[in-house]
């Protein structure tokens, strides 16, 4: 999984759950450019802080990883048949 893909499943999530980027940096104790910047895939945050959004959203990346990948596939694959359609 890339940067961009952490990127948009952490905002989903953070959307989800209600929050936005400010309470989700006060509640992981993460800078929140830190947040902004992951979102937009600029930059890869350490473990630990990685690990800190982890405990904030209630979940375990690794564990929902496959899910995700399943989702992304499901829309680029939509995406590519509604181009194809154009």
């Amino acid at each position: 999984m890339n940067v961009i893909q952490i990127g948009t499943m952490v905002r989903a999530i953070r959307v989800v759950k209600g929050f936005n980027q400010a309470e989700l940096a006060e509640k992981s104790e993460v800078d929140p450019a830190y947040v902004s910047r992951l979102e937009r895939g600029m930059m890869m945050l350490p473990d630990k802080y990685m690990a800190q959004l982890e405990k904030a959203l209630g979940v375990s990346f690794d564990a929902i990883r496959p899910i995700y990948e399943q989702f992304a596939t499901a829309v680029l694959a939509d995406d590519g048949q509604e181009a194809a359609g154009d």
